[in-house]
């Protein structure tokens, strides 16, 4: 079943007993949307951005872009060819199948705005197939709060703002290490990964720690 707001798993597959429910971030976490940005930036507008000069937080890119370089970002995400063009972060699609595999139910919750929704849905189906139980587009909701309603206990992001957001809501992260995202030190809900074999591996120990 596929709709505007989200994709909802019905590939048939044995039963499973599910358990833990994993949030995944889309941008910069499952796709690599800054690091393919700048080379297509660029050569449509004849700019010299680095990948170190961008973040995908909005009002950042905004900010260094400028008005007109943003409404040019925007002409971007509403040209297929660009959205279905974002690569998978590297690992991401043997790291998503590993956790489908081990018994996790995985749900994309994104902030992802500008893009029309049919699009990333196709994105992502593309790459990883049936595996999501659900993708959700948050239209500027807290990240925490939809986490929570939908009993996520585990959540994968890049964004220090969106770390926060499932914390305050009780639920631990893993933060996908970014350029971006230094200044967040770890603690108890917050665990650092430097790439998708550590996010298997540390959800793994999550499982493991709340099975008892």
């Amino acid at each position: 079943m596929q709709s505007l707001a989200y994709y909802h798993n019905t590939f048939k597959i044995a039963p499973i007993l599910f358990f833990v429910k994993l949030g995944l971030d889309c941008d910069d976490t499952l796709m690599d949307f800054i690091e393919g940005l700048p080379a297509a930036y660029n050569q449509r507008y004849g700019t010299s951005y680095r990948v170190t000069d961008l973040s995908p937080d909005f009002a950042d890119l905004r900010q260094v872009l400028g008005d007109e370089g943003y409404k040019n970002l925007e002409e971007m995400f509403l040209d297929e060819s660009f959205v279905l063009g974002i690569s998978p972060v590297p690992g991401a699609v043997e790291g998503v199948n590993s956790l489908r595999e081990k018994g996790m139910e995985l749900y994309v919750v994104s902030h992802r705005q500008g893009a029309p929704e049919e699009v990333t849905l196709r994105s992502l189906h593309q790459y990883f197939g049936d595996t999501f139980q659900e993708v959700i587009f948050t239209y500027g909701k807290p990240k925490g709060e939809i986490c929570r309603k939908r009993g996520i206990e585990l959540f994968v992001d890049d964004l220090p703002q969106n770390i926060v957001s499932v914390n305050q809501a009780g639920i631990p992260a893993l933060l996908y290490n970014r350029h971006w995202n230094q200044e967040v030190i770890e603690h108890a809900l917050v665990k650092r990964v430097k790439n998708w074999k550590a996010v298997v591996r540390e959800a793994e120990k999550w499982r493991e720690k709340i099975e008892g």
